[in-house]
């Protein structure tokens, strides 16, 4: 009878430190993700905000001022992270584009640009997963 108890117990032990095993580094990923979801969220929000003030200044004639929607793009609050900021036209043609390089896989955001209320564009924000994965595998081996 002894020998069955000790085998449960076993059984039991050995479910439990795979759980364990599994939801700590899934838990942190989900959490990171969204985080990285929501701020890129809000960045792509903003950032359209402030290009569609460009693009309300000169409504006729923005697609042609790259360099200055290009300068827009390049300005970040943290540049620590590779990411690729553009914004495209409505035919998903690229007008201005501030490129860095991102490794796949990567998450991507964008959000529409306006003129007097009407979608002439988007802009997005794309930035690489990657180091994410390698700190919840990490995490993992920890």
């Amino acid at each position: 009878m002894k020998p069955k108890l000790v085998t449960i117990a076993n059984h039991i032990a050995l479910t439990v430190a795979v759980i364990i095993t599994i939801s700590l580094p899934l838990g942190y990923f989900v959490i990171e993700y969204q985080h990285i979801d929501t701020t890129l969220r809000i960045e792509a929000e903003t950032n359209a905000l402030f290009a569609s003030k460009i693009i309300n200044a000169n409504p006729d004639y923005w697609p042609f001022e790259q360099d200055r929607l290009q300068e827009f793009l390049s300005r970040r609050l943290h540049k620590s992270k590779n990411e690729l900021r553009r914004i495209a036209g409505m035919n998903n043609e690229t007008i201005a584009e501030h490129r860095q390089e991102v490794e796949y896989p990567f998450i991507r955001r964008s959000h529409d640009l306006y003129d007097s209320g009407n979608i002439v564009g988007k802009l997005e924000i794309i930035r690489s997963l990657r180091p994410l994965l390698w700190e919840t595998l990490f995490l993992g081996i920890f």
